[in-house]
């Protein structure tokens, strides 16, 4: 099968509720898919079942850099409710700040 769309909405339109998605997130934007998970969010599929690689946030050590914008990651997913389960090997950044996944598994407690 192949499919090639001319823009970011249409590769992810046909997202269902409740997919499992495999996302690299790691340490900047260079290998973070940063356009698809814009539309994803913005095509609103709810109920993701994710794997990011490897956290959410972004280490202290990259924020301190001189220059460092931020970019988009997997956690704006789960700031809009869209996220039923994260798999992650950490949820917290570096620094020790608390992540948008941290903060939403703190309230359901």
């Amino acid at each position: 099968m192949e499919k090639i769309y001319s823009n970011f909405d249409q590769a992810v339109s046909d997202i269902p509720d409740g997919a499992s998605l495999m996302m690299m997130s790691f340490l900047g934007p260079g290998g973070c898919p940063q356009n698809l998970i814009l539309a994803l969010k913005n095509q609103g599929a709810k109920e993701l079942d994710i794997y990011p690689c490897p956290n959410f946030g972004v280490s202290g050590a990259l924020k301190n850099k001189p220059g460092y914008q931020g970019y988009v990651q997997p956690d704006i997913l789960i700031k809009n409710r869209q996220v039923k389960k994260a798999h992650v090997t950490w949820s917290r950044a570096v620094t020790g700040e608390y992540s948008a996944f941290d903060m939403q598994r703190a309230q359901a407690s």
